[in-house]
């Protein structure tokens, strides 16, 4: 397989929080550090493939930045 791991990179010392839902809004990750990552499961079984929202919110060296967006998974 190939991007079988979701997880977020950066070259600075940041500390963040961030979620990952599915359409119906149900939280299927939770980020409390960078070095967390999601292989797209929910309670040790593979998600259904389709279109993910995450909210992440950031704090680095030049202040408080928050993102959002989607990852599709397919299989």
């Amino acid at each position: 397989s190939f991007n079988d791991i979701y997880k977020l990179v950066s070259s600075e010392n940041i500390t963040l929080e961030g979620n990952i839902y599915n359409r119906w809004g149900e939280n299927v990750f939770t980020w409390k550090s960078i070095e967390d990552e999601w292989d797209g499961t929910y309670n040790g079984k593979k998600v259904a493939a389709g279109v993910y929202f995450y909210f992440i919110s950031a704090n680095t060296k030049c202040g408080k930045t928050e993102k959002k967006g989607t990852i599709t998974v397919v299989y």
